[in-house]
């Protein structure tokens, strides 16, 4: 799943989680930084991993049990990244998968973020 975090995007995350430090939505503070420019909170990427194992794998009626996360590099506001999930394990006593959970940037695909997701899937 690719995903573009325009300014906007940003901005209304911010707005909804209280999160408001400037290195996500102040373009001159991030300018000062090592980063230089705007970058995409780490939650917000991992929010369209929560939203392809809610409608895609395992999809509908599915429940996020756990989720280990490794950021590993920024993803700048304004550029694309491309989540996904891949099983890796299913457990066959209960009715749950164990996901890898990746985010990598679009135009190199380098990895911004690694982690492992535990899911519920309906039975």
């Amino acid at each position: 799943q690719a995903r573009t975090f325009t300014p906007e995007h940003v901005a209304q995350f911010s707005e909804l989680t209280g999160d408001t430090n400037p290195i996500h939505v102040d373009p001159a503070f991030a300018a000062t930084t090592r980063f230089k420019r705007p970058i995409v909170h780490g939650v917000f990427m991992n929010a369209v991993i929560s939203a392809l194992m809610g409608v895609q794998l395992p999809g509908s009626g599915s429940i996020y049990m756990s989720q280990s996360i490794k950021f590993k590099a920024p993803l700048h506001v304004g550029d694309t990244m491309v989540a996904r999930v891949e099983v890796t394990e299913v457990d066959s006593s209960k009715p749950i998968i164990t996901l890898r959970t990746t985010c990598r940037r679009a135009d190199d695909a380098s990895i911004l973020m690694d982690g492992e997701a535990k899911v519920l899937v309906p039975s």
